[in-house]
C-alpha cells in the first residue's frame, strides 16, 4: 500500500469558484431544462402539470419562434462581422506609431465604459425622426429627403441596433486584438517591408495567421453575446417593430415576463442554448482542424 498522502488544498482553494459556477450557472441550466417539460405558469417555484415535450412542440410550430431565430442569427451575423472588422481595422490603426497614440487609444475605451442604458439613450435621442441627429445630417447631404423614424421603420430597425451595438460593443474587441498585435515579432513586417509586399498582403500572410486564435476566440464570444443580448434591444423597440427586431432573449422575457408562461420561456431558452453549444462544437472542430 502507498503512504503517499493526498494534499485538499488546491480543491479547497477552487472549491468557492466550484459552488459559485454551481448555483449560479449549472443549476439554472438544468432547472430551465426541467421547466421546459412542465406546464409552468408565472413566477412561481412550482413546475406544474408535466407535458413532456408538448412546450417543444408548441414553440416549434410556431411562426413567432422561427421569426425570432431568423432575427437572432441576422442580428449576430451582422453585428458580428461589423465588431471584427471594424474592431481589427482600428486595432491595426492603434498599432502604428502616430501623435496622440496614447489620447486615441483611452478615448476609444470610452463606449465600452458606458453602461448600456446611458448608450441607449443617446442613440435612441440620435435616431428620433423629428430632431435626430441622423436625420439632419443625411437631409443636409442630400441622401434622403425627408426625416426617417429609424427606428419604428420594418427595414431601419435592426439595422440601426446592430449600429448601436458596434459602436457600444467593438471596443472590448479592440483592446484584445491590439494585445494580441503587439506579440506579433516586428521583424517579420520589416522582412515584409524590404521585399516589397503591399499592406494587403501583409495582412493575410503575416497578421491574420499569427493572431488567428485571438481572431477566432472573439468571434466565437461575439456570437455568444449577441445571442443573449437583451438591454440594447429592449430598451431599443422592445422586439418592434411587428417583430422585426424580436430576438430569442425578448420572446423569452415577452413568454415569462408578460404572458407568464414560464414553460414556454424555458422552452425557447433551451432550444437558444442548443444553438449556442451547436455554434461552440463547430469553434472547436475548426481549431481542431488548425491543429492537425
Amino acid at each position: 500500500m502507498s503512504n503517499r498522502k493526498i494534499n485538499i488544498t488546491p480543491t479547497l482553494f477552487i472549491l468557492p469558484m466550484l459552488l459559485l459556477v454551481l448555483v449560479f450557472m449549472i443549476y439554472p441550466i438544468f432547472r430551465g431544462v426541467l421547466m421546459s417539460f412542465f406546464e409552468a405558469r408565472g413566477l412561481s417555484s412550482e413546475l406544474g402539470t408535466f407535458v413532456g415535450l408538448e412546450n417543444y412542440e408548441s414553440v416549434l410550430t410556431t411562426e413567432r419562434f422561427w421569426n425570432s431565430l431568423v432575427v437572432t442569427i441576422l442580428y449576430s451575423l451582422f453585428s458580428v462581422t461589423l465588431i471584427i472588422v471594424v474592431s481589427l481595422s482600428i486595432a491595426l490603426l492603434l498599432n502604428t506609431n502616430f501623435p496622440g497614440r496614447t489620447a486615441a487609444r483611452v478615448v476609444m475605451t470610452i463606449p465600452w465604459a458606458v453602461s448600456e442604458v446611458a448608450c441607449v439613450m443617446v442613440w435612441v435621442f440620435m435616431f428620433d425622426s423629428n430632431y435626430g441627429v441622423f436625420n439632419f445630417f443625411l437631409s443636409k447631404l442630400g441622401i434622403i429627403d425627408s426625416y426617417n423614424s429609424w427606428l419604428n421603420n420594418v427595414s431601419t430597425a435592426l439595422p440601426s441596433i446592430v449600429a448601436m451595438t458596434v459602436w457600444k460593443i467593438s471596443p472590448f474587441s479592440i483592446i484584445i486584438f491590439l494585445t494580441a498585435l503587439q506579440s506579433v515579432p516586428k521583424e517579420l513586417y520589416e522582412v515584409a517591408k524590404i521585399d516589397g509586399a503591399k499592406p494587403f498582403r501583409v495582412l493575410r500572410s503575416i497578421t491574420i495567421p499569427l493572431i488567428k486564435p485571438t481572431l477566432m476566440l472573439l468571434i466565437l464570444i461575439n456570437i455568444i453575446w449577441s445571442f443573449k443580448r437583451f438591454t440594447i434591444i429592449w430598451l431599443t423597440t422592445q422586439g418592434g417593430p411587428s417583430g422585426h427586431t424580436e430576438s430569442l432573449v425578448i420572446l423569452i422575457y415577452k413568454y415569462v415576463f408578460q404572458m407568464f408562461n414560464t414553460g414556454y420561456g424555458a422552452t425557447v431558452g433551451v432550444l437558444g442554448l442548443v444553438v449556442i453549444l451547436f455554434v461552440t462544437f463547430l469553434y472547436f472542430r475548426v481549431q481542431r482542424s488548425d491543429e492537425m
